[in-house]
């Protein structure tokens, strides 16, 4: 008997010191249901380059982060043995950050998956097992590894990685009771580091979110009280940090991907495994990943703005597809198989249509996005640090050509080019050149914000117009910004109607950065813009418009030369308006028109008016400053156009359209 109680003894031993892996050989009997993978590496190899670069690299003990989601990417490969972990090159900390993440052990483990060579499974271990023995635990010199944000990623990035390993082969490499204490380590971190500031910040759901994963695939790890702690955080977040309009309140594209991806996986992994969570994550995704819809272009390329790169994300917008959150426009879904697997296959989803409007009600982004037309304007508060001087700005497609651009952010050390591409210069807005309406003090850090004061974006029967209005509370000239675009679908042009009026005379600004991609020539007071393919017409009515060379970022840590056309206009008094036009035709032309009140000889000083014209075909635009007290409120044009209204718009056919 005493045999049979040492033997009982040390089975119970051993199994209170290895992870109960049957949920995740659940999980992959269902992911790879099918033999899907071989076909999917000769189908998608363009697709998978980027992996296997990061993974060519990792076998050479290099890494690279080049992922269109990694926060902060980095192309120059750096020797892992000479800076591993807790050591960066150069000036910029976020490389460490993005080492400490460890999304090389899911490129090393999907590798593995595609293609079953030992050697990405073997440098997959031999990471995994350095990096648990010399920063396993959190201690006063290794805190660059241990910020709660990287460790909720990396325990999220080892339980990713741990779905693609087969279990037997996973238990031949013999590291399982290294790797379940190390995950108690993570966990108890994740706990007892959580503040209060996370509630409303991406830091928050993505260090839970790693907390979750291993609730979801290792339960016996967490007690009753940590899973009740994780799933009360990360329902609390998700009703805290989004607009009623779907839009991260960060306000940046990239941190709202990274929030809602983490959401994803989580709901992913439960429906792979039929766990019903503590929130209907099905119903509260819905609108959030609508919103992603108006943050990409028609080739799901993210929008630059606030803190984000501009890069591929197809991937994930297919991922977003496949789960059934995205209508599906003749889109190859099974790109996203790689990270879905099997179990979403066959699944006919009922899902939300995206109008051509985003009208951003809460948020204050606006997007009017159809196949000739991508247009952003962003006009609210200002969020997170991850905000830039961009209230009253634009970026605009045509053709699916890029024309006005954002800048990027191009790095996160608190160094000049970081804080140029914060300001205003490098927006596409306009303020008081001696005091812009945004101060920016260091990179996280700004000393003045404007007051946003209204915006609108709507249909109208000649294409969109949108609108927004802000306060520069400059205590020596309180100044008032008001933008009007009106896009002509029939001409495929966009007119801004820019206003401003302040309490003393002072030189406004307003700049237009242009997308890298174009060539801008000067002739005859007007901007000549090319791509490849197409050519398109730049120019303002008034004031003095020149052209010079600046950098921009379109990725982390990379810098790129574009052009930004700058327009200088002496403010004198009262309301002041300025026209200006963006088409891609060659004989577009604007010509001021004169307004007088009906009946009277004199011009009328409270409107200005533009006509548009190009062939045969005139658009005829009329402004009215203020309202009118003396005289009669009826107005009439040069041209005989009778007319009343704030901002009244007389088309190709001579059809009146009151828009405000």
């Amino acid at each position: 008997m005493g045999i049979i109680f040492f033997q009982l003894t040390e089975i119970k031993f051993e199994s209170e010191n290895t992870m109960n892996l049957q949920k995740i050989e659940n999980y992959q009997l269902k992911f790879y249901q099918q033999d899907w993978l071989s076909g999917y590496l000769e189908k998608h190899s363009k697709l998978l380059e980027p992996l296997f670069e990061r993974t060519y690299f990792l076998l050479k003990d290099q890494i690279i982060y080049n992922d269109a989601m990694d926060m902060e990417a980095c192309s120059i490969p750096y020797s892992l043995k000479e800076y591993t972990w807790n050591r960066y090159p150069g000036d910029d900390p976020e490389w460490l950050f993005m080492l400490s993440r460890q999304s090389f052990l899911l490129d090393l483990s999907q590798a593995y998956a595609l293609t079953k060579e030992k050697c990405y499974l073997q440098k997959w271990r031999s990471l995994l097992l350095d990096f648990i023995q010399e920063e396993g635990e959190p201690n006063s010199t290794n805190r660059n590894v241990w910020r709660p944000l990287d460790v909720g990623i990396r325990v999220m990035n080892w339980m990713k990685s741990l779905t693609y390993i087969p279990i037997a082969d996973y238990k031949q490499l013999g590291i399982d009771k290294v790797l379940r204490t190390a995950l108690l380590v993570h966990l108890k971190y994740l706990e007892r580091s959580y503040i209060d500031k996370y509630r409303l910040s991406n830091w928050g759901v993505l260090a839970t979110g790693g907390m979750a994963a291993i609730d979801l695939f290792l339960p016996e790890l967490v007690t009753s009280e940590q899973s009740d702690l994780i799933w009360d955080r990360l329902t609390e977040q998700l009703d805290l940090q989004f607009y009623s309009d779907g839009i991260h309140w960060e306000q940046s594209p990239l941190y709202q991907h990274e929030v809602l991806m983490t959401y994803v996986y989580l709901l992913q992994i439960s429906e792979y495994l039929e766990i019903s969570l503590p929130l209907d994550l099905r119903t509260k995704l819905k609108i959030p990943i609508l919103s992603t819809y108006y943050i990409a272009d028609n080739q799901d390329v993210l929008n630059p703005i606030n803190d984000s790169d501009h890069v591929n994300f197809r991937y994930v917008y297919d991922i977003y597809r496949k789960l059934g959150f995205l209508h599906e426009p003749s889109k190859d879904r099974n790109v996203a198989k790689l990270w879905t697997g099997d179990l979403y296959e066959e699944r006919a989803w009922k899902t939300l249509q995206p109008e051509k409007l985003f009208r951003g009600e809460s948020s204050g982004l606006m997007v009017y996005k159809t196949e000739d037309i991508y247009f952003t304007l962003f006009n609210g508060l200002h969020g997170s640090s991850h905000g830039h001087a961009s209230t009253g700005s634009f970026t605009l497609q045509l053709q699916g050509d890029d024309l006005i651009s954002d800048s990027g952010r191009y790095s996160y050390v608190n160094k000049a080019e970081r804080l140029q591409l914060k300001e205003c210069d490098s927006h596409n807005t306009m303020f008081i050149a001696e005091n812009p309406h945004t101060l920016v003090t260091d990179t996280w850090g700004y000393g003045k914000l404007p007051t946003p004061l209204f915006q609108r974006i709507k249909e109208i029967p000649v294409g969109f117009f949108a609108e927004c209005g802000w306060i520069d509370k400059d205590d020596q000239n309180l100044m008032i910004f008001e933008r009007s675009f009106i896009y002509l679908k029939a001409i495929n042009s966009v007119i801004i109607i820019d206003s401003f009026m302040g309490q003393k005379e002072t030189e406004i600004t307003s700049t237009y950065n242009l997308a890298p991609t174009l060539n801008c020539k000067k002739k005859a007071g007007q901007f000549n813009l090319t791509t490849n393919s197409r050519k398109y017409k730049f120019f303002i009515v008034s004031g003095q418009t020149d052209q010079t060379t600046v950098e921009s970022s379109e990725i982390y840590n990379q810098l790129i030369e574009h052009t930004r056309l700058t327009n200088k206009f002496h403010y004198k008094t009262g309301k002041e308006i300025q026209a200006t036009v963006i088409s891609p035709l060659e004989d577009i032309r604007i010509m001021p028109v004169k307004v007088n009140q009906a009946g009277e000889d004199e011009p009328f000083c409270q409107a200005k008016g533009f006509c548009v014209i190009t062939g045969e075909k005139k658009f005829y635009i009329f402004v009215i400053c203020g309202d009118i007290v003396k005289g009669n409120k009826l107005l009439v044009s040069e041209y005989g156009h009778f007319f009343y209204g704030r901002l009244v718009l007389i088309d190709q056919n001579e059809a009146i359209i009151r828009i405000k």
